[in-house]
């Protein structure tokens, strides 16, 4: 799968092949499931959201999920079209095609998450041996939260945009054709055709910042909705294919045949 430049440059790549030179199958063996967390991915879960609420800040939307929700908004922001940033996302629900990555078109993936700017400055720190972040260049824009009904099917039946500080509606719509809710907050959405819905999104995305969903099933409706419209194609500058002759002497290093798990 494809790595994060700000990954690379904060050491990943060495980080990596240290572990495999000691041995080491997972990236972080210190992390054990035990009786009450059988997956390490709900450990590491966990130890996101114990600092959180011990500093009173715990969000039922800040958890590692929400950092599939911002890359994905920031990949729309950026006109990816929808069937790659599901590509990058990974994990298709229902489908066999790009569930998994494989080496086809791996480079232009990268270039494509490389363009994402999340603003991270790395750099060094005589008090560390390794690159550190120092300082982030983030322009701030308003954010929309983006909420949805679905039908029995799945499909987003209606779709309201907030501002996420004032939870003023910016834009609401049902579907024509669909059953959407007819209580309290779907009640005085007007309906329009999916594909307007689905222009008007994308509209709105290039001026605000989109914040999608916690249900990943929600978020995946919103997404097929914008393959109605949303399929320009994203030029992305030509992949690096050279290797350094630094990188062929850490790969070629002699490791344990035990390949590790990210």
């Amino acid at each position: 799968m494809p790595i994060p430049q700000t990954l690379l440059d904060l050491g990943f790549r060495e980080w990596v092949v240290a572990k495999r030179k000691s041995g080491e199958t997972w990236l972080f063996p210190e992390v054990q499931p035990d009786k009450s967390h059988g997956r390490r991915s709900q450990i590491f879960g966990d130890r996101l959201r114990k600092p959180l609420k011990t500093l009173k800040l715990q969000d039922a939307r800040e958890d590692i999920y929400a950092m599939r929700r911002t890359l994905s908004s920031k990949l729309m922001g950026l006109g990816i079209d929808t069937g790659t940033r599901q590509r990058i996302l990974g994990h298709l629900e229902g489908k066999t095609i790009d569930r998994h990555y494989s080496d086809h078109g791996l480079l232009e993936l990268k270039d494509m998450l490389d363009a994402v700017d999340y603003g991270i400055e790395v750099g060094n720190d005589r008090r560390f041996g390794f690159p550190i972040i120092v300082g982030n260049r983030t322009a701030m824009q308003s954010a929309l939260d983006v909420e949805v009904a679905l039908t029995d099917r799945r499909e987003v039946s209606a779709v309201q945009l907030r501002d996420a500080e004032t939870d003023e509606i910016v834009f609401e719509a049902a579907i024509s054709g669909r059953k959407a809710p007819s209580a309290y907050p779907w009640n005085e959405c007007s309906a329009l055709d999916e594909k307007e819905v689905a222009s008007q999104i994308i509209t709105l995305r290039r001026q605000y910042s989109l914040t999608m969903p916690a249900s990943e099933e929600a978020t995946a409706a919103v997404e097929h909705l914008l393959f109605l419209v949303d399929d320009k194609p994203f030029y992305a500058p030509a992949a690096k294919h050279s290797v350094t002759k630094e990188s062929e002497e850490i790969e070629n290093a002699p490791v344990a045949a035990a390949e590790p798990v990210v």
